[in-house]
This record gives C-alpha cells, structure tokens and sequence, in this order.
C-alpha cells in the first residue's frame, strides 16, 4: 500500500488501509458485508465516500486541517479530485468509548478507595501536617529553656547525657506530630460517617 492509494478498492485492501492509516480494525468480512459503505457499478468501494460515511457513523475522526493523500501529489483539481479530503487521526467510536470505559473505571477506583480509607483529601493531610508543624516548632521554641538542663548534664555527665536528653526531645517530637496526624485522619473519618 505505499504510494497513492486508488479511488477504489475491494474488502481486504479497504480492511488493510483501515487498520494501517487510521488504526481501526475492520474485518474484510465486515467491509463486505457492511451496506452502508458505498460502492460503485462493479463491487467495488469507493474509498474516499467510504471514509466519510465511516466519519459520519463515528468510526473514525476525519481532521480537516490536513488532507488524505489518497492519489498522492496533486497539481490540479482535474488530476487530483480527492485531494483537499479530511485526513482521518484513527481516533474513533470505538477509541473513545474505550477511553471513556477506563476513565469510569479509574473513577469507580478512587471512590472505592476514599470509601475503605485508602484515600485521603489534600486539604486535610495539609492541615494535618500545619499542626503538627506547628507543635514542632513550638517544641523547638522550648528548647531553650532546656539551655540549664543540658549544662548541667553536660558537666556532671558529658556528651551522652546531652545526648540522652536531645533523643528524649526528638521522640517527644515525633510523638506529637504522629498524635496531631492520627487526630486529623480520625476527624477526618467522623466528618465522613
């Protein structure tokens, strides 16, 4: 099928540029039976009216910026009377429904996942980690005031008692960012019931 394609042609060549140019699958069989497209005094499909009846049922996108090269370079519209057609993207009825079909089902998806928990809405994880960041750094205002704590274990004691106090701070911490999380999820889950 390389070079110019003829304005007509039989059931498995129309079947075989269906399925090369625009990428719908379209049994020869199917071509043959198929009353609507037209054809002329000797059986065969006139290909041009064809794609365009196919357009028309949706099973396939004709774009009207470009053009079909069906008869390959034209200089003039006595040479060329196909030239200027729709050139069609391959995008179909039946690619759309598809899309449509699984973008269903990722929504079907992520509501299930909301339902069990699974998911959670932005906002209230931001908020969530503005609190306990907040708790943080509230925390962290106070380690000041740990100042006389720690030099008194660092003279008695040295570095590991400093040190043991610090951890002791950091789980704090950790605690209580964990705490404002847990809470938020748990408010969460009653504003949904």
């Amino acid at each position: 099928m390389m070079g110019a394609t003829p304005e007509t042609m039989g059931p498995r060549d129309f079947s075989r540029l269906l399925a090369d140019r625009f990428k719908v699958r379209m049994s020869h069989q199917a071509v043959s039976k198929a009353g609507y497209l037209p054809k002329n005094a000797f059986g065969k499909i006139v290909v041009q009216d064809a794609l365009v009846t196919l357009a028309d049922r949706g099973r396939i996108s004709l774009d009207l910026e470009a053009t079909l090269p069906l008869d390959g370079p034209a200089q003039s519209e006595e040479e060329a009377p196909l030239a200027g057609r729709p050139r069609a993207k391959g995008n179909g009825y039946y690619d759309e429904m598809t899309l449509t079909e699984r973008v269903r089902r990722r929504k079907l998806e992520i509501e299930l996942a909301e339902k069990e928990g699974k998911l959670l809405r932005v906002e209230d994880v931001t908020e969530a980690m503005v609190a306990g960041a907040r708790r943080i750094g509230e925390r962290l205002e106070r380690l000041s005031a740990l100042a006389d704590e720690l030099t008194a274990a660092a003279r008695s004691q040295g570095a590991p008692a400093v040190r043991d106090i610090l951890r002791r701070e950091v789980r704090m911490m950790r605690e209580q960012l964990a705490e404002a999380l847990t809470l938020a999820a748990a408010e969460d889950g009653d504003e949904e019931n």
